[in-house]
C-alpha cells in the first residue's frame, strides 16, 4: 500500500500546475523493458550481430555491474554500428503486439497540464489520441520554441525528452547523445529549466538516476538555495535515508510504496486515488514564505470547464496599466459560468505572471451541489470580511488584529498600491454591494477589481469612468455540446445523441442546469426524460439556486411583466411589450430595467427582449395564469402587425414581422381554441392579412392548414365571400404544391360557394382553379377552355360596368391577366400549340407591365421559358443544333427575366421556378456540374415550400447523376 497522498500535490493538481514525468517502469507491464534490461538486451544484440572480444566483454561487463548505463550504451553503439542499432531499437520498441496498458489509459482520466517522459516508446500518445480522438502534441528537445509557445497556450502536451522511436534521430542514448542533444542544447536547457520552475511535478516508474534530471535538479538547488518547488516522487523499497536525501538534495517528497508483486499494482492503486480526490471539495493551505518569488494567491482549484472566447479581452482589459477599465464586471444570469471564467482567468494572469497578488473572494452564501443546494460558510458580507481574507491570504494577521475597519482599509491600500493586485469578487449581490464596490475604489492603482454579478457593475457605482461591464449569456450550442460531453465523460455517462440534443433545447443550453442534469443522472439514477419533465414542471434544485429568490422579490408590476414574456414564442420588441403590457416610459425605465439587472431578460443584437427557457419554465408553473384580456390584447397587437403588412415599404419593417412570425402563429393558434365566437373570427382576419407573406415567403403548408381553418369559422359566421376565398386559397396552394385531388375538392367547393353568393367577380375569379384541373390532371382541353373563357367574357362585363380606377384594375389583374395566363398553359401543355401559347404570354406580359404587376410579369416570363424548353424538347435528337441552341438561349433569356421579376415581386414559388428553368437550360447545354449547383441552391432556399417543382427539381438531380455516372464508367 502506499502512503496518504500529500494535500500539496492535490492541491496542484487541482490547479492545474501538475506534471507527470514518467519512466520506464511504467511500460513495463506492456512488455517493454527498464534501463538495466534494455542495456542486456542491447548486449545480447550485440554478441550475436558483431564479434566481441575478450577485453570488450570485460569492459561492458564491468559498466554493467557498475550501473555506468550511459558509457556502456556508448561503447556498444559504436560497436553496434547506426545500422545494427536503428535495427535494434526497432525490434524493441516498435513491436506489433506493443499496446497501452491499464496504466497508459488511466492517466488520460487525470487533469495533468502535461507528461515528459524518457520513454522512446509511443504508448502514452496512443492511449491519448484514442482518448481525444485526435493527435496529441508531442515535442522534443529540439523543439524548445515551439515547446516554450504551448507552455503559455497552458494546452496540454507529451514532451519526449529522450526523443521517439518514430523519429530515430531524436533518440538519447549514449554520454555523447547526452553532451550532443541535451547537455550542448542551451535553448532546450532553458526551456527545461523554466518548466520546472513554473510547474510541480510527479516522478513515476523513475529511479532519478538519469544524469539530465539530476544536473536540472542540482542547478536549481543551487540556484535557488533550496527554495525552489517542491516536486514529488512515487518510488518503491526505498530506504528512509534515500527519502531523506532526496528531499535535502534536490527539495523532492518522496510518495514511497512496497509492491505486492512484480507488476507494481500499487501505482493503479495510487492514481485511481488521485483521480477520485481530484472530485473532492478543496481548502487552499498556501505558504508564501518566500513571497519575492511566487504570485501570492488563495484560488481555488481550477477543475473547470470554460467553452467561452471571453479570456483574451478580459486579460487584454487587465493587462492596461491605466486608469481605465480598473473594475471588471462578468455579468449575466445566474449560473451561466461568470464565476467559472473569472476563476480561469485568474489563473490565465496567476500563469502569465501580470500580478503579484491575486485574491479571491465570494459573496454566494449559497451553492449547488449535486444533492441540494448547500450553505457556503465562508461568503463575505461586508467590506471588512474582504480586508481579513486579503490578510489572511498574505499571512498579516496584525491587520486582522486591527480595531478598526479604517485601519485595516489604510493597511491593505498601501499594500495594493506597492504590489500590483487583482481583486475577484466572485457573485455580489449583498445588500451592501453598492457600498463595498464604491469602497473598492480607493483601494485601486495600480491594482484591478472583476467582479461577477446578475447586476451591471456600472450600476453600483457612483460615477462609469473606469468600469466596464463585459456580459455572459448562455452557451451557443456547440459550447453547450461540448460542455454535456466532458461532463458525460467525466461522471462516465452515456447518453444517444437525440438524448444530448433534448437535455440542451429544454435547458435552454443553460450551463448550470446541464450539469444538473447530469448529475441527477448519475447520483439518482434519473432517466433523460424524467429529467426533461422536471424541467418543463419547473421541478428541482436549479430552479431555486438559479431563479427562485430573483423572481419571488418582484415587484407585483414586474412579474406582470415576466408573465407576458412567457407568451412570446421567441424574442419580443420593446414595442410588443409596451403595448401589450400597458408600459408607460416610465414603467420602461423603472420595471423592464429590474428584470434586465435581475438577468431574468435580456436584450439581444437586435434589441429584443428575450427570456431564459427555465425561467420561462419557472413563471408558467409557479406564478398565476395569465388573464385572457391580456393574451387579446397580445393577439390584437400582432393582427395589427399583419395588417400593416401591405403597407410596408420599409425592408427593415418586413424583418420585424419575420422575427415575430411565431409569436403571430402562436397568436392565431390560441384565438382558434377559444370558444368565443369573436374572437374565433380574428384568425380569418390573419390569414387575410398575411396571405400574400404566407405566399412569397414559401409557408404554403402553413397557409393551407390556415386557410382550411378560416374557411369553417367564416361558415359558422354566414360569410359566405371570405368562406369561398379561402376555399379558393387551399384549392390554388395545393395545386402549385401538385394535389390534386384535394385541388380539385376544394376548387369546385369555391365555386359552388360563390355562385351562391350570386358575385360576378368573385364567381369569375374562382374559376381558374377548376380551369387549372381540367388543364392539368384531367386533360380536358374544352372543359378548360370553357371556364376560362367565361372568365375573359365575363372580365370584359365587369370592365363595361365600373369607373372606379382602382376596381379596374383589379379586374384586369385578378380576371383578364389570370384569364390569359392560363389560356396560354392550356395551349402549351395541352395543345402543343407554342406559337399561340408564346402569343398569349406576351399579350399577358404587356397587360402586366400596363398594371406594374412584377410578380406576374416573372410568372409569364417563367412560363414563357417553358415553351423554349418544350420545343428545344421536340427537336433535340434531330441534329438541329443551330435552332437548338437558339431555343435555349430564348429560354434561358425568359427564365433569367423572370427571376428577376420574381425576386423584386418577392414571389418565392416563381424565383424557384427561374431557377428550375434555368437548371433544365443548362442541363440541356450539357454543363451538368453548374445545373446541380442551381439545383441544390433552389431545394436549400425553397424546400420547405412544398411546391411541385421541388420534385421535378429533385427528379432533375437524379437524371444529372444518372449522366456522370454513366459518363464516368465509360
Amino acid at each position: 500500500m502506499t502512503k496518504k497522498i500529500p494535500e500539496g500535490l492535490i492541491e496542484e493538481l487541482n490547479r492545474g500546475n501538475l506534471v507527470l514525468f514518467v519512466g520506464a517502469g511504467i511500460s513495463k507491464p506492456s512488455g517493454l523493458p527498464n534501463w538495466s534490461e534494455l542495456m542486456q538486451k542491447m548486449i545480447d544484440w550485440t554478441k550475436y550481430h558483431c564479434a566481441l572480444s575478450v577485453s570488450e566483454l570485460n569492459k561492458i561487463n564491468k559498466l554493467l555491474e557498475d550501473k555506468d548505463y550511459l558509457t556502456l550504451s556508448e561503447e556498444l553503439r559504436k560497436k553496434m554500428g547506426k545500422s545494427h542499432f536503428f535495427n535494434f531499437m526497432y525490434k524493441v520498441f516498435r513491436s506489433k503486439e506493443l499496446q497501452p496498458n491499464e496504466l497508459h489509459k488511466l492517466f488520460t482520466n487525470i487533469n495533468f497540464a502535461a507528461i515528459w517522459t524518457t520513454n522512446y516508446d509511443n504508448l502514452l500518445e496512443s492511449a491519448y489520441n484514442n482518448k481525444l480522438k485526435k493527435q496529441v502534441q508531442i515535442y522534443y528537445q529540439n523543439t524548445a520554441p515551439a515547446l516554450a509557445a504551448v507552455c503559455k497556450e497552458r494546452s496540454f502536451y507529451i514532451l519526449k525528452t529522450h526523443g521517439n522511436i518514430e523519429n530515430i534521430q531524436t533518440v538519447v542514448l549514449g554520454r555523447k547523445d547526452y553532451e550532443d542533444l541535451i547537455f550542448a542544447n542551451k535553448s532546450f536547457e532553458i526551456a527545461y529549466q523554466n518548466l520546472f520552475i513554473h510547474n510541480t511535478i510527479l516522478f513515476v516508474g523513475y529511479s532519478l538516476e538519469d544524469p539530465d534530471i539530476q544536473q536540472i535538479l542540482t542547478s536549481l538547488q543551487e540556484a535557488f538555495k533550496g527554495n525552489q518547488e517542491l516536486e514529488y516522487a512515487l518510488m518503491p523499497n526505498i530506504s528512509d535515508n534515500k527519502i531523506k536525501m532526496f528531499k535535502e538534495k534536490y527539495n523532492i517528497q518522496v510518495i514511497p510504496y512496497t509492491p505486492s508483486d512484480f507488476n507494481h499494482p500499487e501505482i493503479i492503486e495510487f492514481f485511481k486515488e488521485l483521480q477520485r480526490r481530484t472530485c473532492f471539495k478543496y481548502e487552499p493551505q498556501i505558504d508564501f514564505s518566500d513571497q519575492k518569488r511566487y504570485i501570492i494567491h488563495n484560488l481555488p482549484p481550477a477543475n473547470f470547464y470554460v467553452p467561452r472566447g471571453k479570456i483574451s479581452s478580459l486579460v487584454k482589459k487587465l493587462s492596461k496599466n491605466n486608469y481605465y477599465d480598473w473594475i471588471i464586471g462578468i455579468i449575466g444570469p445566474p449560473g451561466v459560468g461568470k464565476s467559472s471564467l473569472a476563476l480561469e482567468l485568474a489563473y490565465h494572469l496567476r500563469y502569465e505572471r501580470l500580478f503579484d497578488i491575486i485574491i479571491w473572494v465570494t459573496a454566494e452564501n449559497y451553492v449547488l451541489t449535486p444533492r441540494g443546494i448547500k450553505r457556503r460558510d465562508s461568503a463575505v458580507s461586508s467590506m471588512e470580511d474582504i480586508y481579513d481574507i486579503i490578510a489572511q491570504t498574505l499571512n498579516r494577521d496584525e491587520i486582522i488584529q486591527l480595531a478598526s475597519e479604517q485601519q485595516k482599509y489604510e493597511e491593505i491600500k498601501q499594500i495594493f498600491k506597492s504590489n500590483r493586485c487583482l481583486l475577484i469578487i466572485d457573485d455580489i449581490k449583498t445588500e451592501n454591494s453598492q457600498i463595498i464596490i464604491n469602497k473598492v475604489k480607493g483601494l485601486i492603482s495600480p491594482s484591478k477589481v472583476v467582479v461577477t454579478s446578475q447586476i451591471p457593475i456600472s450600476s453600483l457605482v457612483d460615477f462609469e469612468i473606469g468600469v466596464s461591464d463585459i456580459k455572459l449569456g448562455i452557451m451557443s450550442f456547440e459550447e453547450a455540446k461540448c460542455l454535456l460531453e466532458y461532463e458525460c465523460d467525466h461522471r462516465e455517462i452515456i447518453l444517444a445523441e437525440e438524448e444530448k440534443k433534448m437535455i440542451i433545447n429544454f435547458t435552454g443550453r443553460h450551463p448550470l442546469a446541464l450539469i444538473w442534469s447530469i448529475s441527477q443522472i448519475e447520483l439518482k439514477g434519473i432517466v433523460v426524460n424524467d429529467i426533461i419533465d422536471r424541467l418543463k414542471k419547473a421541478k428541482g434544485e436549479i430552479y431555486d439556486y438559479c431563479f427562485g429568490q430573483a423572481v419571488a422579490t418582484l415587484t407585483p408590476r414586474s412579474k406582470q411583466i415576466l408573465q407576458i414574456m412567457t407568451l412570446f414564442i421567441n424574442s419580443a420588441s420593446r414595442c410588443a411589450l409596451e403595448k401589450i403590457g400597458n408600459i408607460c416610459e416610465e414603467d420602461r425605465f423603472g420595471f423592464l430595467q429590474e428584470l434586465i439587472d435581475r438577468s431574468l431578460l435580456r436584450i439581444d443584437r437586435n434589441n429584443r427582449y428575450n427570456i431564459l427557457s427555465l425561467t420561462k419554465y419557472l413563471v408558467i408553473n409557479r406564478l398565476e395564469e395569465i388573464d385572457k384580456e391580456t393574451k387579446l390584447r397580445y393577439c390584437n397587437f400582432f393582427l395589427e402587425m399583419s395588417k400593416q403588412y401591405n403597407k410596408i415599404k420599409s425592408g427593415q419593417d418586413i424583418e420585424e414581422l419575420k422575427l415575430d412570425f411565431e409569436n403571430i402563429l402562436s397568436a392565431i393558434d390560441w384565438c382558434e381554441q377559444q370558444d368565443d365566437i369573436n374572437i374565433k373570427c380574428l384568425v380569418p382576419e390573419f390569414i387575410d392579412a398575411l396571405h400574400n407573406f404566407l405566399w412569397l415567403e414559401g409557408y404554403w403548408n402553413k397557409l393551407v392548414k390556415y386557410s382550411k381553418i378560416s374557411f369553417k369559422i367564416c361558415q359558422e359566421t354566414g360569410d359566405l365571400i371570405k368562406a369561398g376565398l379561402h376555399a379558393y386559397h387551399v384549392a390554388f396552394t395545393r395545386f402549385q404544391q401538385g394535389e390534386f385531388e384535394e385541388t380539385k375538392e376544394w376548387g369546385m367547393l369555391s365555386l359552388k360557394i360563390m355562385e351562391q353568393t350570386k358575385n360576378e367577380y368573385y364567381i369569375a375569379y374562382v374559376k381558374r382553379v377548376p380551369a387549372m384541373v381540367a388543364r392539368a390532371y384531367e386533360n380536358n382541353y374544352e372543359k378548360s377552355k370553357k371556364y376560362l373563357v367565361e372568365m375573359l367574357e365575363s372580365g370584359k362585363k365587369l370592365l363595361l360596368k365600373n369607373e372606379n380606377p382602382e376596381r379596374i384594375m383589379e379586374i384586369k389583374d385578378n380576371i383578364c391577366a389570370d384569364a390569359l395566363t392560363t389560356l396560354a398553359n392550356l395551349e402549351r401543355d395541352l395543345k402543343r400549340n407554342y406559337s399561340k401559347a408564346e402569343r398569349l404570354y406576351k399579350k399577358a406580359i404587356l397587360l402586366n407591365e400596363e398594371l406594374d404587376n412584377h410578380e406576374k410579369q416573372g410568372l409569364n416570363y417563367n412560363h414563357l421559358g417553358r415553351v423554349f424548353i418544350a420545343r428545344y424538347r421536340m427537336i433535340k435528337y434531330e441534329n438541329e443544333k443551330g435552332i437548338v441552341k437558339k431555343l435555349l438561349e430564348e429560354a434561358e433569356n425568359n427564365f433569367i427575366k423572370g427571376k428577376e421579376e420574381s425576386i423584386i415581386s418577392k414571389r418565392s414559388d416563381q424565383i424557384l421556378i427561374g431557377m428550375y428553368g434555368l437548371a433544365l437550360v443548362e442541363e440541356g447545354k450539357e454543363n451538368y456540374v453548374k445545373a446541380k449547383t442551381i439545383a441544390n441552391e433552389a431545394l436549400e432556399k425553397y424546400s420547405h415550400s412544398g411546391a411541385a417543382e421541388i420534385k421535378e427539381m429533385e427528379e432533375l438531380l437524379n437524371r444529372i447523376n444518372q449522366y456522370t455516372t454513366i459518363h464516368s464508367s465509360k
